[in-house]
């Protein structure tokens, strides 16, 4: 066990666990989720662009493009023009790249801070890492941004799971790369 997780399994237990620990100027998270009975564990890594070594960047657009490209049949642009300037968030699960999102800046693509590409594995699905995920990021994106808003492009289909977490709808659906599509918010 690393020394951050040794530091966040000992503040979990003392219930002083901060949601977010900073380590090496990156950002990491200690979670735990009961599933089945069991505790598990996920930890999150965010890195701007620069700070990814070549194989990061690889298993990053390969899950991208297994989930967006090939499961859901959609041929986009990927890697686009606000990959460059992004926070990239990755997910690890027993020491497996499990989830993936992306966190871009006021005024990036939103006049509001924005999450997207937001993806959990294949074979982790239906284990609240998604749920996690975002959290995270609504979390980092307050913290790096101090924003009071958050806006995100949300499959329609999805719509449940973001309100869930607090995502409002805003504004009308639209077609995005041939998938329905919606505007959200979340309001700190």
């Amino acid at each position: 066990m690393n020394a951050t997780r040794r530091a966040c399994t000992a503040r979990m237990k003392k219930n002083q666990c901060p949601r977010a620990i900073y380590a090496e100027n990156r950002a990491v998270l200690c979670s735990f989720l009961p599933y089945n009975g069991h505790i598990t564990d996920m930890f999150f890594r965010a890195d701007l662009l620069d700070e990814l070594n070549a194989r990061e960047t690889l298993e990053i657009l390969r899950l991208r493009s297994e989930v967006f490209v090939v499961e859901q049949q959609c041929v986009y642009n990927d890697p686009d023009p606000w990959d460059d300037g992004a926070v990239h968030v990755r997910g690890f699960h027993d020491k497996h790249f499990a989830a993936y999102a992306r966190v871009l800046a006021p005024g990036t693509r939103f006049a509001e801070a924005s999450i997207g590409r937001v993806l959990t594995s294949p074979q982790v699905r239906g284990r609240g890492f998604g749920q996690e995920l975002m959290r995270f990021c609504v979390q980092l994106s307050v913290q790096r941004f101090e924003c009071t808003r958050i806006r995100i492009s949300a499959q329609q289909y999805l719509l449940k799971f973001y309100t869930e977490l607090g995502f409002l709808v805003d504004g009308k659906g639209y077609d995005e790369d041939g998938i329905p599509h919606v505007e959200m918010v979340y309001t700190i």
